[in-house]
């Protein structure tokens, strides 16, 4: 369907956002091994559709990381979002629907301790597949990520990232997107930590996720 076709493109962009479920691998723990998961939320800026009403995204983030060398971790996130809502297309066309994102990605993450600091560059690349009633819209999709880790005391730090996004066979369409953010790291334990992370994309799409880390 035509509106199918709409929403999809319209979610395509937060679908491969959230394929970022830790970017910079995680505040404080760049060179650790460890395993972190997050509850999200995605506030939708219903403004980018006519006469949009969109529920609240609510999903899930998973991610492992292992070092590879002193300077360098590698890690794979996955996501799943799922939404739902109305869109007026017009002339009395009300669209109901329902619609989930996942995705699954391959990242290396580039770092190098600098006065206590640790700026770095993650890049990855995965697949994303993207679901609205009967439709899909799936594709191979990459992202790159610079930021810096900055410590906070003993047992905190925060990571402040701007993260690109998009398809690797986008047609000549503008599914890319920018996201911008921070995520904190708070220490409970050895093993554990928990995490909090608020972002904003270039649509005005915010996105608030929490959870916990394990080292192992």
């Amino acid at each position: 369907m035509k509106s199918n076709t709409r929403i999809l493109k319209f979610l395509a962009a937060a679908a491969i956002a959230a394929s970022t479920v830790s970017v910079a691998s995680a505040a404080g723990l760049l060179g650790q091994r460890y395993a972190a998961g997050t509850f999200d939320w995605v506030l939708w800026d219903n403004d980018e559709l006519p006469g949009g009403d969109i529920d609240d995204g609510k999903g899930i983030s998973l991610t492992l990381n292992q070092p590879l060398s002193s300077n360098v971790d590698l890690s794979v996130d996955y996501s799943y979002l799922d939404t739902g809502g109305s869109v007026d297309f017009g002339e009395g066309d009300i669209y109901d629907f329902d619609a989930s994102s996942q995705a699954l990605t391959f990242n290396g993450t580039f770092y190098m301790p600098a006065n206590g600091f640790k700026p770095f560059i993650k890049v990855g690349a995965g697949w994303a597949w993207n679901k609205v009633d009967g439709d899909t819209d799936n594709d191979a999709v990459y992202q790159i990520v610079p930021g810096v880790e900055i410590p906070a005391g003993q047992k905190a730090s925060l990571t402040l990232f701007a993260a690109w996004q998009d398809y690797f066979d986008n047609e000549g369409e503008d599914d890319g997107s920018w996201d911008f953010g921070a995520l904190a790291e708070f220490e409970v334990s050895s093993k554990w930590s928990v995490l909090v992370r608020g972002t904003v994309d270039d649509d005005s799409n915010y996105g608030i996720s929490a959870g916990a880390l394990v080292r192992f």
